[in-house]
């Protein structure tokens, strides 16, 4: 978000600082940066992933490009259906 000051570091930071746990808000590139940060990952890395539902990505976790892929059908919330009887 423009204006907000959130630094853009090199990928290379995360294996540096080796956090425990990376809020990964590219979630439509999860599978990419996943395969990308294998070696932070393998040393015990987590991703949080916020989108489309909330989960944390453990180091040994197999995720492929399909997982975060998001349809209308997913972003849509069942409504619950009109009750007939009157109270």
């Amino acid at each position: 978000m423009p204006g907000q000051a959130i630094p853009i570091v090199h990928p290379d930071r995360l294996i540096e600082s080796q956090p425990d746990l990376t809020l990964l808000l590219v979630w439509n590139f999860a599978g990419e940066v996943l395969r990308q940060q294998a070696h932070y990952r393998s040393a015990g890395g987590r991703f949080i992933v916020p989108v489309p539902q909330p989960c944390i990505i453990e180091p040994g976790d197999l995720v492929d490009e399909t997982h975060f892929a998001v349809s209308l059908l997913t972003m849509e919330q069942p409504r619950p259906a009109a009750s007939a009887q009157a109270d």
